[in-house]
């Protein structure tokens, strides 16, 4: 699902990151960024639509929709302009096709409407998390003089 939202207004993060030596710029982002989508993925899992009956043979072989959403960290690719976290369905294929129908079945949209649910939470959580990880590699770079 390649529709990417883009956060503004973390300008004075991003100076005081790149005063940090890259591998503690990295690491502080990765924490930061794992924190808020985790709070994003617990929503997702909220949302995530359970069958009703007998079990379908791709949860047989892959398992829970509700179950493969996890936590994704993304790996340092700087010149990709990716750092962080994403939330994916794993081997669950098709919460897709629950999430944008098929030409058989109708979209009901349960992805999207809970990322859009949790995203003030979580982007108040990313600056916490900034602003901590931050401050606590400051000082250990310092307190390293």
């Amino acid at each position: 699902m390649g529709n990417r939202k883009h956060l503004h207004g973390f300008d004075e993060f991003d100076k005081l990151l790149s005063r940090l030596p890259d591998k503690i710029e990295q690491k502080v982002l990765q924490g930061a960024t794992g924190a808020a989508a985790r709070i994003i993925a617990k929503e997702v899992k909220n949302s995530a639509p359970e069958g009703k009956g007998k079990q379908s043979p791709s949860s047989k072989t892959y398992g829970f929709l509700k179950s493969n959403i996890v936590v994704q960290l993304l790996k340092n690719r700087k010149s990709k302009g990716q750092r962080g976290s994403r939330v994916v369905t794993g081997d669950s294929f098709w919460g897709m096709f629950i999430e944008f129908g098929t030409r058989y079945i109708a979209a009901r949209p349960w992805f999207r409407p809970a990322v859009e649910a949790a995203t003030g939470e979580a982007v108040d959580k990313l600056k916490l998390a900034l602003g901590r990880g931050i401050e606590r590699e400051a000082k250990k770079l310092y307190r390293g003089k």
